[in-house]
């Protein structure tokens, strides 16, 4: 089992069964008992009597309802449960456990941060799916003969098939954004620096030999930040490096 279990009667709780955790919370006399814990996920045993006292917590928690059955205040809302059912508690929330019967008992799973996710997550919200670079070019037909032709990319879309000025170019999960410039505005146009993830970045470098894209210090190298990664320049200057982790 990965994680730590916890003792039940001087020998490892190595199986999380009901029987087990029963015999666990019997041993210590005691309401509810830790059985399981890993990095954030912490697992208990919880068996009120009579009344379920409980105190809102710090961070957010599942039930898991072992056996038994009454009635769940979560917040404002008050619902019957069942054997098996599922009941989740935001960090925070009031919530109590009434009129259950003498056999009720509950798993709990408690996770994350405190204060919970909605709160200490700062990818809580609607989820950003991507990030899509727009590289200034001065020749968008240069640009796209560039990715295309020798990168390997494919074409997604272009405002105008004569004279196109912006258009959009992929690869597996990275896509690029290529935008016209004039040359009046060449000089203020700042260059991005591109760092693409990839999955074997030796064949990729073996790939565009005799593509005419790599300059004459392009290699393939090991750096002092794990990564193993070569870099070059498209036609219009923007930085593209492609890398993947390196176990030195």
């Amino acid at each position: 089992m990965v994680g730590n279990a916890f003792e039940c009667g001087g020998k490892p709780l190595e199986r999380l069964t009901i029987e087990n955790a029963r015999k666990a919370l019997k041993r210590r006399e005691a309401l509810f008992e830790k059985v399981f814990q890993h990095g954030s996920l912490e697992v208990e045993y919880y068996k009120p009597e009579i009344q379920d006292y409980q105190s809102p917590h710090t961070r957010d928690e599942i039930y898991v309802i072992a056996s038994g059955s009454g009635i769940f205040v979560n917040g404002e809302s008050r619902e019957p449960y069942e054997v098996g059912e599922v009941l989740f508690v935001p960090a925070g929330v009031e919530h109590r456990f009434e009129e259950f019967t003498e056999d009720f008992a509950t798993w709990v799973f408690f996770y994350g941060p405190e204060g919970g996710e909605s709160s200490g997550d700062p990818g809580a919200g609607p989820k950003f799916r991507a990030v899509n670079p727009v590289l200034p070019v001065k020749d968008v037909s240069q640009a796209i003969d560039f990715y295309v032709h020798r990168l390997g990319f494919h074409l997604l879309s272009q405002d105008s098939a004569e004279h196109p000025h912006y258009v959009c170019v992929a690869r597996g999960g990275a896509e690029i954004h290529l935008q016209w410039h004039d040359e009046s505005e060449w000089d203020r146009a700042e260059r991005p620096q591109l760092r693409f993830v990839v999955e074997d970045v030796d064949a990729l470098f073996n790939e565009w030999i005799g593509q005419d894209v790599y300059h004459e210090s392009t290699q393939v190298r090991n750096t002092a930040w794990h990564t193993r990664e070569f870099a070059f320049f498209d036609p219009n200057k923007n930085g593209l490096t492609f890398y993947q982790g390196s176990d030195h």
